[in-house]
This record gives C-alpha cells, sequence and structure tokens, in this order.
C-alpha cells in the first residue's frame, strides 16, 4: 500500500519511523522504504486484503498520482468480503493498474466483485509484440527505417547503427546503455549506438527492451500531438503476438500502456491474435476518469 492513516486519520505515504495504520482492519503497519521497490506500507503479517500481493512500483505510482489521493487505495466491503481498489474514477467505476501477469481465475473474481471497471495492464516489457496496422498510414509517418540503418563493417560483417531521435524521453537511450557491452556508443559526440552482437548475424533481432522503446517513440511522436488537439481517440488494427491467453476472460475494458503518453485501448472484436482497437492519450483517460483534480 502507498498510503496509511495517520493516528488523526489523515492519508500519510511510508516514511522512515512514522507510524502509519491500515484503512481497512486499523492494524499498524510497518513502512517499507528500501532502495528498490517504490516505498509502502505492509502488513506485520497477512494482509486483509488477500488481493493485495501484488508489489507496488514506480509505475503503480505515477498512474494513482494522476488521481486525487482520496480516490487511490480505496477500501471497498461487498458480502462480507473486502478488497482495496487501485484507483476509484467517475461514476464509481474502478480502474485496476496491473503489472504482473493474473491467472484467469484471479481475473474473474476481480471482475466479479468490482463490476463497472477497468484494466490498465503495464504493457511496456511485450510491447514488442504489438504489431500496429492501419489503413491511413500516412499517420505512421516515423518507422524504425528512419532510426536504424544496417552497415557494412571489417569485411562481411554487418552491424545496426541505432540514431536516437532528438525527443526520446530517456527512455531509448537507457535501453540502449542497458545493453552494453553489445551496444555500444558511435562516439561522444554523435547520437547514435552501435549494435554488433554476432547474434544479430544469425539473423536474430534485436533485444526485446531496445525495440519497445522504439516502438513507443513512433507511436507516441506520430499520433499524441494529433489526438490532444483533436480530442478524439484513433481507431487502429493491432496484432498481439504471443498474447497472455488469461486476458480471454476478462470482459471489461482493457488499456495497454506501452510506455509513452498513449494508451492502446482493446476493442472487444478480435479474431486470434487480432484486435479492433483505439489509440487514446493518457491525459483523455485521466480527465475522464478522474473525479477531481490530483493532489499536487
Amino acid at each position: 500500500m502507498l498510503y496509511a492513516l495517520s493516528k488523526e486519520g489523515a492519508r500519510i505515504s511510508a516514511t522512515p519511523g512514522i507510524e502509519g495504520y491500515c484503512e481497512g482492519c486499523n492494524a499498524l503497519l510497518i513502512p517499507r522504504c528500501g532502495d528498490i521497490n517504490t516505498w509502502h506500507w505492509a502488513h506485520e503479517s497477512c494482509s486483509c486484503d488477500s488481493w493485495n500481493y501484488e508489489p507496488k512500483t514506480y509505475w503503480h505510482e505515477q498512474w494513482q498520482r494522476r488521481f486525487h489521493v482520496d480516490d487511490t487505495e480505496v477500501g471497498i466491503k461487498k458480502n462480507g468480503e473486502f478488497h482495496r481498489a487501485d484507483i476509484v474514477g467517475n461514476n464509481d467505476v474502478v480502474i485496476e493498474v496491473q503489472h504482473s501477469p493474473l491467472a484467469e481465475s484471479e481475473i474473474i473474481k476481480r471482475e466479479r466483485f468490482y463490476g463497472n471497471m477497468i484494466w490498465v495492464l503495464n504493457a511496456r516489457t511485450f510491447a514488442h509484440n504489438l504489431s500496429l496496422v492501419h489503413e491511413r498510414d500516412d499517420v505512421f509517418h516515423n518507422s524504425l527505417s528512419l532510426y536504424m540503418e544496417d552497415e557494412k563493417f571489417s569485411g562481411s560483417l554487418t552491424r545496426i547503427k541505432l540514431t536516437v531521435p532528438s525527443g526520446d524521453d530517456g527512455a531509448i537511450e537507457n535501453a540502449l546503455k542497458a545493453n552494453q557491452p553489445l551496444c555500444r556508443q558511435c562516439s561522444e559526440l554523435e547520437d547514435c549506438w552501435y549494435w554488433e552482437s554476432s547474434a544479430y548475424y544469425n539473423g536474430k533481432e534485436l533485444p526485446t527492451d531496445i525495440k519497445a522503446a522504439y516502438y513507443a517513440f513512433i507511436l507516441h511522436d506520430c499520433l499524441y500531438a494529433k489526438l490532444e488537439d483533436e480530442n478524439k481517440n484513433y481507431p487502429i488494427d493491432i496484432k498481439w503476438k504471443h498474447r497472455r491467453k488469461s486476458w480471454s476472460a476478462a470482459k471489461m475494458p482493457i488499456f495497454l500502456d506501452i510506455g509513452s503518453q498513449l494508451l492502446i485501448w482493446l476493442g472487444k472484436n478480435h479474431f486470434g491474435n487480432f484486435f479492433d482497437a483505439k489509440v487514446v492519450t493518457k491525459d483523455r483517460f485521466s480527465r475522464k476518469y478522474r473525479k477531481r483534480l490530483p493532489t499536487l
């Protein structure tokens, strides 16, 4: 949990050395303030919410900060059962932001309990498996070929020259740095890198984290300003390769967070791994579903 109650009943964030109490069961909580996970509160033994076992990440925190603090981690009791919703928005719609995989049985349980709800999935780890197709290809004027170029070097060997776009928010550069030394910077004066892994010569592709970072940038660069200016969604066809089959059980709307300022809203109509979908800005999503402005 990101929030607990103080002795005075105010919501407080986890901080070393202070006391906080659970809003659901009033138990004294332990502030977990380490160097890896986002600072959070934990029960000494078992949580009063049996679904509250997913570690809170920076991704969770960023989503909850889009909403007012009192509309996050909201306790809900039904038929003697208690669970803590990640976010409760307009018209009491529950927004569950899910980072880890969920079993089909868990998806069904949560949808039955909450009823009116929306899923937001962290798709950054599998964004490279999402292929976007639409008849208006002019919108996607940027492509990987603008930033990736095969080069011959050292005889017959080939390497990929990767250019970092000027509008990169750090995601692409961080992905490139994470794959050193197989990925190395061309020079200190050039904003480009070389991918020289022997795996590439055998026909294997770039690391998935590098491709995912480029895909997210391209989609954002092409569509974000357009969608915000026109205040609308953009219809696309999407192929989700290696789709997680458990999500076939979901009946409620699913939004995929691909790591930029955009979401992919999966439509109900799909054939196999192909979906009718829409691209939505996170800002528009937040404006639509939040009850009030977020806490500064």
